[in-house]
């Protein structure tokens, strides 16, 4: 399957740069007919091009255009077709100039200008495509209803296996929004709407209420797709007989794409089968690796694992506050005296929580005029500083000594003269940081 994408890629950009540049196909003024649902067609051929020459005859691969296709080009946001013409096969198609379609051919056979040839598109893939492109317009729709009237289509992308829709909007939705349009596009699935298509003048399409999209350009008669009462878009591209033949929609992911533009990824029918069945593995494996019984769900067994582990964690808070009685005992056997008379304390510990770390200076800021603690983590330091009332009148209030630690380590903070908290990022400085404090302190 990738290899067939990566081989329509290529094929893509050689046509594109081909059509955009070869004097031969800006001169081709041929006509050729594309019949929209049809899939299979005898057709002449009018036109070889192979090497940026147009070619009476050819083997291998060229591209050929033909009187009549039933070959989708790729517009519009949706893939073109592939299939076969005769033997061989057709890669991709894309649009000239002139509005003919040209097929990216691969073949044994020589090819003639004139002869008639058997075009046959891979019917099983159009399928899949025009069920996502369908889609397409009932999540327009539903955006319509669910999100605002302001919300206007920026560009779309359909092919068998996905889709993808970008809409001006601001604010990403949230989940309980997109649980909204999902569920309001597959009741309209399931009503099997008919879908039908007008060809009528561009004025009145538009006064039919026929939405166009922004920046796209219309000629003089205009396809009008229609999806019940639900959705009316202009649209050159294919769609499904009815909405019930797209059997199922599923929303895959929303983000942002661009200031003011997001971006919605879904699939349908077979794709979203798959993905519901690899969701539904997903699950399979996690209810063994819980080992749930019939009868508790992965919401019952996660609760009792979030239950048991906030028991285990209060129980561990308890123990370490249990064992700072300890700690406090053995810090205040480690105070320093500066020359002004003021005991010291500088403490280094490693992965203290938030409220462990408060209490621990809370029991040991009126045993000592002057705390200090760095406690180390993974993504840098946390400092903590209390000063006595006599370590404040001495000009060492805490705010300031918690601002040079974090500067010395990279980091910034500071607070009141009695308690402040900081933080550092580079650890390798922390010595050098403490040397620089005694020296203030003059310890």
């Amino acid at each position: 399957l990738e290899a067939q994408k990566e081989r329509a890629r290529s094929a893509r950009q050689k046509v594109e740069s081909m059509t955009s540049q070869v004097e031969a196909i800006l001169n081709f003024k041929e006509e050729s007919e594309f019949l929209y649902d049809v899939f299979e067609v005898e057709a002449k051929i009018t036109g070889i091009f192979v090497d940026d020459q147009r070619v009476s005859s050819f083997t291998g691969e060229g591209l050929v255009a033909t009187d009549k296709t039933p070959f989708y080009a790729e517009s519009g946001g949706q893939v073109s077709d592939t299939g076969w013409i005769n033997d061989g096969i057709v890669i991709n198609v894309s649009k000239a100039n002139a509005g003919q379609h040209l097929h990216h051919v691969k073949t044994d056979e020589t090819l003639r200008e004139g002869d008639i040839v058997k075009l046959k598109i891979n019917r099983d893939r159009r399928i899949l495509i025009r069920k996502n492109h369908s889609a397409v317009h009932l999540l327009h729709a539903a955006l319509h209803e669910l999100v605002g009237e302001h919300v206007n289509q920026a560009g779309s992308y359909v092919d068998e296996d996905y889709f993808r829709l970008d809409f001006t909007h601001i604010e990403r939705l949230d989940a309980k929004k997109l649980k909204e349009i999902e569920s309001l596009v597959n009741d309209w699935i399931a009503k099997s709407l008919p879908i039908k298509t007008d060809i009528m003048d561009i004025n009145s399409a538009k006064a039919s209420g026929a939405m166009a999209l922004f920046g796209d350009t219309y000629g003089e008669m205009v396809r009008v797709v229609s999806m019940g009462d639900v959705s009316k878009e202009l649209c050159g591209g294919t769609h499904a007989i009815n909405t019930g033949e797209i059997g199922v929609f599923k929303i895959e992911s929303e983000e942002s794409v661009g200031s003011g533009v997001r971006r919605i990824v879904g699939k349908t029918s077979l794709g979203a089968y798959q993905a519901f069945t690899e969701l539904k593995e997903d699950l399979d494996l996690i209810s063994q690796y819980l080992k749930l019984s019939p009868q508790k769900s992965i919401m019952d067994r996660l609760q009792e694992l979030d239950e048991e582990f906030t028991d285990l964690h209060n129980k561990y808070d308890q123990l370490m506050k249990a064992s700072l009685d300890v700690k406090v005992s053995d810090y205040l056997n480690q105070t320093k005296v500066s020359e002004d008379g003021l005991e010291v304390l500088w403490i280094e510990e490693e992965n203290l929580e938030r409220e462990i770390l408060n209490d621990l200076a809370d029991k040991l800021k009126d045993k000592v005029d002057i705390v200090m603690i760095a406690n180390k983590r993974e993504s840098g330091l946390n400092f903590l500083v209390t000063s006595s009332h006599k370590a404040i009148e001495l000009g060492f209030k805490a705010g300031d000594l918690a601002k040079a630690l974090a500067q010395a380590t990279g980091g910034n903070g500071g607070g009141r003269p009695n308690f402040a908290q900081s933080g550092g990022k580079d650890l390798s400085k922390l010595k050098d940081a403490y040397q620089k404090i005694c020296a203030k302190i003059k310890i």
